[in-house]
């Protein structure tokens, strides 16, 4: 399988996002909500170091699913 990159970001399939946040969630114990706050953390800091936002007041549109996807 070609490795798909942003940046130094690997992109995951869905199923194995599931499969690492099942991982963490249940042996690790890291709760579910904390995950998806670093995963938009991860987002804003890719978006951001990328230069695709030129200053802070630029603005952003994001467009999101009904969720369970993957994160």
């Amino acid at each position: 399988m070609k490795k798909q990159l942003i940046g130094d970001v690997r992109l995951l399939k869905a199923k194995s996002m599931r499969a690492l946040d099942d991982r963490a969630i249940n042996e690790i114990g890291i709760p579910g909500a904390v995950l998806m706050e670093e995963a938009g953390r991860g987002a804003v800091h890719l978006i951001v170091e990328s230069g695709w936002l030129k200053t802070f007041d630029d603005a952003i549109l994001l467009f999101a699913g009904k969720g369970n996807n993957g994160g």
